[in-house]
């Protein structure tokens, strides 16, 4: 069979067929152009000209994410993410640390890696105070930027120096042994 190298193109209708299904399409568009599960829905298995192989050439996408089937979540994991979210209810500021010991005592098994990803996938993030770094200090001056309106255009216009402190024997009143 000859090589497929021409870039698929979409018409509009085709993309408002793709589209009808969704209230705000502009999301469905990712960095890499149009997401996977419109990708799949543009391949035809029984197209007389291109094989499944050459369209997904066209669209770009991988044969084996075209075949792909997601799997869904089993009674197990579902139990334990209702007992994950019980236990956030009652403490909100208990971590995947803290709901894995939690659970534990309550006679359900699972590892804190598991808990934590299914919290993460159940958006479960625990309260607590978090540092305010960036917050400066209200007594603190805030100096201005002096360069704000200068413009440099020329070698050694500007300067810059900085001091750090590097400690020595020699600074430190302490003398070295010969």
């Amino acid at each position: 069979m000859p090589e497929v190298t021409k870039k698929c193109e979409i018409s509009d209708a085709v993309l408002d067929e793709l589209f009808k299904d969704y209230e705000h399409p502009e999301d469905l568009l990712g960095p890499d152009g149009l997401f996977k599960a419109l990708k799949k829905r543009m391949i035809d298995r029984d197209h007389p000209g291109l094989s499944v192989m050459q369209q997904c050439n066209l669209v770009q996408l991988s044969r084996p994410t075209f075949y792909y089937r997601p799997v869904g979540v089993d009674a197990e994991t579902l139990a334990l993410m209702k007992a994950i979210d019980q236990a956030f209810t009652q403490y909100p500021f208990f971590g995947s640390r803290r709901i894995a010991v939690f659970l534990r005592g309550q006679g359900v098994a699972a590892g804190r890696h598991r808990i934590r990803r299914l919290m993460r996938m159940m958006g479960l993030e625990a309260i607590y105070k978090r540092p305010r770094t960036s917050q400066p200090h209200p007594a603190h001056p805030v100096y201005p930027y002096l360069l704000k309106t200068m413009t440099i255009d020329r070698p050694n216009q500007v300067w810059c120096a900085a001091a750090s402190c590097i400690s020595s024997p020699s600074w430190t009143g302490r003398r070295e042994r010969s």
